[in-house]
């Protein structure tokens, strides 16, 4: 019986799949002068993305899970199209169309994690576009994560009895100092410091800016 790609991929907690190419290659670096060319039919593979990783799977005889890349480790893409010539004194040429991922911290003259061999150009494009849109997801949802998680953290601490704006005023009135405005950790713009609540929103990028972070970073001068 033959098995369905999607039997070789075992989805993560909330992961997704956005985007299916087939008709690919991989390059794939293996280490320092080592490149692995697999499958050698570029009508054997396929690539697929989700909205926390690139896989690449196999479908020679029975597909297999090849490869995965979680977004995290991608630092750069780069897609590429150019020419080798082939034949007896070049007077053939072969088009390579390539999607080549580079992880975080590469620099020019490493190598990429991997290359991705497409048919055509308009499906290099396709991935192009579909990588980013990937990429752009995981570090929205990431950051969403990472907001809802710093909610939960404000919740318990004020529940705790942690201060809010106009707790934190009368503190530091109490110690003779006047906070008006506070800088964004984001984006370093200057963001008013409201009269009550437990939150401030930048007004140029939209962070969120929590009273007991300020709190910290002033708790010595309080003596807290």
């Amino acid at each position: 019986m033959r098995l369905d790609w999607r039997d070789v991929i075992f989805l993560k907690p909330g992961e997704r799949i956005e985007f299916q190419c087939g008709n690919v290659q991989l390059d794939q670096f293996k280490g320092p002068g080592k490149w692995e060319f697999y499958p050698s039919d570029s009508s054997k593979g396929l690539l697929v993305f989700t909205n926390k990783r690139i896989l690449f799977i196999t479908t020679y005889d029975q597909p297999q899970l090849w490869l995965e890349i979680p977004h995290s480790e991608v630092g750069r893409f780069e897609p590429g199209v150019w020419q080798t010539r082939t034949g007896f004194f070049g007077t053939s040429s072969l088009t390579h169309r390539e999607l080549m991922v580079r992880p975080k911290g590469w620099q020019v003259g490493d190598q990429p994690t991997a290359s991705f061999q497409f048919l055509t150009e308009n499906s290099l494009e396709e991935a192009t576009k579909q990588l980013r849109k990937c990429l752009e997801t995981f570090e929205k949802e990431l950051q969403e994560e990472s907001e809802k998680s710093r909610r939960i953290e404000v919740v318990h601490r004020g529940a705790v009895g942690v201060v809010d704006f106009s707790q934190l005023a009368s503190m530091m009135g109490q110690k003779g100092l006047v906070l008006q405005v506070i800088q964004c950790p984001n984006c370093l713009g200057k963001v008013d410091v409201p009269k009550v609540g437990n939150l401030a929103k930048c007004q140029y990028c939209g962070k969120d800016i929590y009273a007991v972070d300020i709190f910290d970073k002033f708790k010595g001068l309080l003596g807290a």
